[in-house]
C-alpha cells in the first residue's frame, strides 16, 4: 500500500485512420435546369452526387463529346440529398394542401430540414421531383431514411409543370451541393458522356478513369421553360455494383 515511484496513467487509444481507403462509387441525379432555375442564364445541367460508402469524399466530373476524350469540368465536394418517391405523388393545385410527398432518401444522405410556409413560397426548400420543381414547408421523419412533406407544398415552381409522379420517381433537394455544368448551346440534341470519379475523404484513391463506364446524356438543349422528366436519372457511377440493397431505380455504370 505504498505510493508508487512513478505515476501511472491510462493512455488513450489511438484511432487508426486509413487515408487510402476505397471511396466506393457515386450515386448521381442529373437533369437540365429550367430558365428560371438558371436565373435565365440557360444551358445548364444540374448534377447532385453522393457516395455509396462512408469513405467517399468527393466526385470529379468528366465530360466527353465522343466517348473517348474526357475533360474534367469540376468537382462535387458536398454530398447531395437524393432518393426516390415511396408512393405516388398525385397531381394537384398550387399551393397543394391535399397531397403529401413521401421520399425514401438513399443511404448516407443528410437529413432534410423542415421549413415554413414562407420558405415554400420563397423557394427556400426547392426540390427536383421527377421533372417537377416543388418547394415544401413541413418535413417529418416517418421511417428509416424516409421523410413525409405535406401540409403546404408549392407545385410547378420555376417554370416546371405540375404532374402526377409514380412511386420510385427521382428526388433531389436543390441546394448548394448541386453542381451546375454549363454546356455550349450548339450541343442541343447531342449525346454527352459523363464519368463520375469518386475520391476518398482524404483526397486519395481516385478511381481509375479507364475503369469507369460512361453515362450517356442526351442534351435537351431547349433552355426549357419546363423540365423533361426523362432528362433526370439516378446512377451508380463506378466499376463495381454496390453491395447494399437500394430501393430505387439504379443504372449500374
Amino acid at each position: 500500500h505504498q505510493p508508487v515511484l512513478f505515476n501511472k496513467g491510462t493512455s488513450a487509444g489511438e484511432i487508426t485512420v486509413d487515408a487510402f481507403a476505397d471511396p466506393g462509387n457515386s450515386e448521381v441525379v442529373m437533369f437540365e435546369a429550367t430558365s428560371r432555375l438558371t436565373k435565365y442564364q440557360g444551358n445548364e445541367i444540374w448534377i447532385g452526387a453522393l457516395g455509396t460508402t462512408d469513405e467517399w469524399g468527393s466526385c470529379n466530373v468528366w465530360v466527353s463529346q465522343d466517348g473517348t476524350k474526357y475533360l474534367q469540368v469540376g468537382t462535387i465536394d458536398a454530398p447531395a440529398r437524393l432518393g426516390v418517391l415511396d408512393s405516388t405523388f398525385a397531381s394537384g393545385s398550387d399551393p397543394d394542401s391535399t397531397h403529401s410527398l413521401v421520399v425514401d432518401l438513399v443511404e448516407n444522405c443528410a437529413a432534410l430540414e423542415a421549413g415554413t410556409t414562407l420558405d415554400a413560397d420563397s423557394g427556400n426548400t426547392l426540390c427536383f421531383v421527377d421533372g417537377e420543381i416543388i418547394s415544401y414547408s413541413a418535413a417529418t421523419v416517418t421511417g428509416q431514411d424516409q421523410y413525409t412533406m405535406g401540409t403546404y407544398i408549392r407545385r410547378g415552381q420555376m417554370g416546371s409543370t405540375i404532374a402526377s409522379h409514380a412511386s420510385g420517381s427521382l428526388f433531389m433537394r436543390l441546394d448548394a451541393s448541386v453542381f451546375k455544368y454549363t454546356y455550349d448551346p450548339t450541343w442541343a440534341g447531342q449525346t454527352l458522356y459523363f464519368k463520375f470519379q469518386s475520391v476518398n475523404a482524404f483526397g486519395n484513391r481516385a478511381q481509375a478513369l479507364s475503369t469507369l463506364t460512361a453515362t450517356s446524356f442526351v442534351v435537351p438543349g431547349k433552355n426549357p421553360p419546363t423540365v423533361e422528366a426523362s432528362s433526370g436519372l439516378i446512377i451508380v457511377a463506378g466499376p463495381q455494383k454496390p453491395t447494399r440493397p437500394v430501393a430505387n431505380p439504379i443504372q449500374h455504370v
